[in-house]
């Protein structure tokens, strides 16, 4: 088995890791009215879940900030979290330099680089975790640290409520599940599908997350043009535009994530989103959530997409695990910026 999908099998391994490493933080915060999360790609993952799974018990507000720029209502009553799996990334290293400027709080999460430096240069709250579940060392496939450090800490601080006990109850439905994706003869039929097509994914409410992870994931791993719409709002612009190219029957297709915890109004939503994408010729697929809870519902997604994306790798004969356009663009990037 190769380090990447070690990567995938290990993922609750990981969550497990983070959530009990930070569970005993002790941070040195005061009152908090405000958190603005910054990260980039996969560093960004745990905002996107936390906003999708927590956000009507939030109760403070949450923004994320993926570029260079700290929002002006930013002071010392606000938390800023530098998500950076290298520690190195230049956007987060910005926005950190900022908000010490501004007097803001602080919390780096971290496996290295200068981030690492830089928090004990200055005594920083942190949590710099040992990458002991992820061989692959790509970010992406370190969606366990990037989700559960945030859960975790964000627990301790009182900002959202997730007992212990639903935690490991939902690591132990997760680490049971990979094994129940080789050889699942639904996963080979969805490949199928989906192999030299555009894909588009769709989901809303609780896995509004998940659309946006596997949308990275298929860009990165697969190396496939993905992208994806959130319902109810993609409903007021997204089937106008189904009818050109009109080679989208032949090119496009749709991926639907179903849940059993949607409003009634969004199934609605979904199924006359299907029929008229039909109608259209665009081809569809479902996939239905496994899990008793959201919590399980998306962490079973990540699992689900990871290796649905890896396996499309394959297929493409792809390497899963370079990314060179990427780094290629780093490197150029450092080069223009000496």
């Amino acid at each position: 088995m190769d380090d990447v999908l070690k990567s995938i099998q290990f993922f609750s391994k990981q969550c497990l890791q983070a959530w009990e490493e930070t569970r005993k933080l002790s941070l040195n915060t005061s009152e908090i009215d405000r958190l603005a999360i910054a990260g980039m790609g996969a560093s960004a993952y745990g905002y996107y879940a936390l906003r999708a799974l927590f956000d009507d018990q939030l109760n403070v507000p949450v923004v994320l900030i993926n570029d260079y720029h700290l929002p002006k209502f930013c002071n010392d009553k606000t938390l800023v979290v530098i998500m950076s799996f290298s520690g190195n990334t230049q956007e987060c290293l910005a926005i950190l330099e900022k908000a010490l400027e501004k007097g803001c709080q602080t919390l780096i999460i971290s496996s290295g680089g200068k981030l690492q430096d830089l928090t004990r240069e200055k005594n920083l709250n942190n949590y710099l975790f040992k990458n002991l579940w992820n061989p692959s060392n790509q970010p992406r496939l370190a969606c366990g640290y990037t989700l559960f450090s945030l859960f975790g800490i964000l627990q301790n601080l009182g900002i959202i409520n997730l007992p212990d006990d639903e935690v490991n109850k939902a690591l132990s439905f997760i680490e049971t599940q990979f094994g129940e994706l080789e050889g699942n003869p639904k996963i080979k039929d969805l490949l199928q599908k989906i192999t030299d097509r555009q894909l588009l994914l769709l989901a809303g409410e609780h896995l509004s997350a998940n659309v946006h992870i596997f949308r990275n994931q298929l860009n990165e791993t697969s190396k496939i043009f993905a992208t994806y719409a959130l319902l109810p709002e993609a409903n007021h612009h997204l089937l106008e535009g189904l009818s050109h190219p009109k080679t989208n029957p032949q090119t496009l297709h749709i991926v639907s994530f179903h849940s059993q915890f949607y409003t009634p109004k969004l199934n609605k939503r979904l199924v006359l989103t299907e029929k008229i994408s039909v109608q259209n010729g665009i081809n569809f697929s479902i996939i239905e959530a496994k899990g008793k809870n959201k919590l399980e519902e998306i962490l079973w997604l990540i699992l689900f997409s990871s290796y649905v994306s890896y396996k499309l790798a394959l297929i493409n004969g792809e390497d899963p695990k370079k990314i060179e356009w990427v780094d290629l663009f780093k490197k150029e990037l450092a080069a223009q910026n000496g």
